[in-house]
């Protein structure tokens, strides 16, 4: 049995959660040979009714099993778990097949354990069994087989009975719904072949009805997005770039789904991995190095940016600046400009000179105000309302503002960020964002404290103020104490105090 012989179950089958071996009880100190629990007992019940029953030990799998364990956990039409040695691994399991199904799930255990029972379990129905360590004898498998083999058959002929914990204690909970991408992938293929066989019987248009398929595969892909499940986002939309490899809004949608599945991972090498796979994607299929799409341009300084933050090369930090630069002067794209925006922030701390860090950041504003100005010329539009990308245009908005320092107009706008949102991605994205940017710029303040915020009455025009050291005034006596002119400052409290001095007497 193989890992494929699985992906898309085609006949009944039993997944076992159970330990493998000989494992000892730490509580009893007894050592089970679950090996033969699994052979002596489980399989031969299984084996009566007809179901096929395995473990994730006897397939046949190289590399991480655990994204097939889940789907053997949600999709085996039973499961049996043996608590038995009380394995932590084995009550996880179970958890996930009392969350995600409720019946269906079946619990065993040794006699032993039946006596000390986790408080949770208290009223669980538990088939138990004797286990003399290294053997099971004859006459009790076959008590045990026929007990659960009857188990099945009734629960065959009445699967609506709940066995969940969670279903029975939580009446009307619906359980989830999940599609393997794949089979989803190879239903939709059979439509578009389908709808093909008919054209060509009908005399109808092939063009329009491939069409329609591939916008019902789109929309699902949409949603997956949407609800962050990327591989199967992944799955659809590179079926629909297949259909139509020319379409760049697929390759678009691919590359951005490609880069965002791994956005979260820890290691580093899994996540630029992801990048650098969504990078070729742009260059390919959408001519990356030289488009004058906004999207296009915009992806790739996502993806520039995200390479930069994961290993610190310099050469993705300039190629983001450029493919959103490029995304912003060309089409006057709003989102390229706030983008760029920040990464001049950015820049401005990463410079040494301090007169480069100040242009930078000052840049960073004129940008700003340039977004600023043309979001609110396209909200001000009378077919803003019939716009599909009205929820960006006020992120952008609130941004610029942010970036800024105009919190009362920032929080203004969140109500309509928030009433536009599609979902989960839109919010989390923007969030993460503006939190990036804050600290962007104290951190900025905090390296140049004489770049001073703005002034009220400037606050409107966005514009930051670079003071200069104020004009001491004569110094104390000669001999006596040290003072300090604050200045333009005098009337502000003390934050904090750097003084670096050096004396030398001759």
């Amino acid at each position: 049995m193989n890992n494929q012989e699985l992906a898309i179950k085609t006949e009944p089958t039993c997944f076992v959660v159970i330990g493998f071996g000989t494992k000892t009880d730490f509580a009893t100190g007894r050592v089970l040979n679950l090996d033969l629990s699994y052979q002596k007992l489980i399989k031969p019940a299984f084996d009566k009714v007809g179901i096929r029953c395995f473990r994730a030990i006897d397939v046949n799998v190289t590399g991480s099993i655990d994204k097939l364990m889940y789907q053997w956990i949600y999709h085996a039409d039973f499961v049996v778990a043996d608590l038995s040695t009380m394995n932590a691994n084995v009550f996880y399991e179970l958890g996930v097949r009392h969350a995600q199904r409720p019946n269906t799930t079946l619990i065993m255990a040794e006699n032993e354990l039946m006596k000390k029972l986790p408080f949770d379990l208290g009223h669980t129905i538990i088939y138990s069994y004797q286990h003399l360590g290294e053997d099971i004898a004859q006459d009790e498998a076959e008590r045990f087989v026929g007990l659960l083999s009857e188990q099945v058959r009734k629960l065959i002929a009445n699967p609506v009975a709940e066995d969940s914990p969670v279903y029975t204690y939580l009446p009307g909970m619906a359980p989830p719904a999940w599609t393997d991408p794949q089979q989803l992938i190879a239903e939709m293929k059979a439509k578009l072949d389908a709808q093909e066989n008919m054209a060509a019987q009908t005399g109808a248009d092939p063009e329009t009805l491939k069409k329609q398929s591939l916008a019902i595969i789109i929309q699902r892909a949409e949603a997956a997005k949407n609800a962050k499940d990327y591989p199967t986002a992944i799955a659809l939309f590179r079926a629909a770039s297949e259909n139509d490899p020319q379409d760049v809004f697929l390759n678009q949608r691919l590359a951005l789904v490609t880069y965002k599945n791994k956005e979260k991972d820890e290691d580093d090498q899994a996540a630029i991995a992801a990048l650098k796979e969504a990078l070729q994607i742009l260059e390919t299929c959408c001519s990356l190095a030289i488009s004058k799409c906004p999207e296009t341009l915009g992806l790739g300084g996502a993806i520039n940016k995200r390479l930069y933050d994961r290993s610190g090369n310099m050469e993705y930090f300039d190629k983001a600046i450029e493919y959103y630069e490029r995304g912003f002067y060309v089409k006057q794209d709003y989102y390229n400009g706030i983008n760029v925006a920040y990464m001049y922030t950015l820049k401005a701390n990463l410079v040494d000179n301090e007169f480069d860090a100040i242009v930078n950041y000052g840049h960073a504003n004129m940008i700003r105000k340039k977004v600023v100005e043309l979001c609110q010329y396209l909200i001000n539009q009378n077919d803003f309302k019939d716009r599909g990308d009205q929820e960006w245009v006020y992120q952008s908005l609130a941004q610029g503002y942010l970036g800024l320092d105009q919190m009362e107009k920032v929080k203004a706008i969140l109500p309509k960020i928030e009433a536009l949102s599609k979902g989960a991605f839109d919010m989390d994205t923007f969030m993460v964002q503006n939190q990036k940017l804050v600290e962007s710029m104290d951190e900025f303040k905090r390296r140049h404290p004489l770049v001073a915020s703005p002034q009220p009455e400037e606050k409107a025009a966005g514009q930051a103020v670079v003071s200069s050291p104020a004009k001491p005034e004569a110094g104390p006596p000669a001999g006596g104490p040290i003072s300090i002119d604050l200045g333009t400052h005098k009337d502000k409290p003390i934050k904090s105090i750097e003084l670096s001095c050096k004396i030398e007497f001759g």
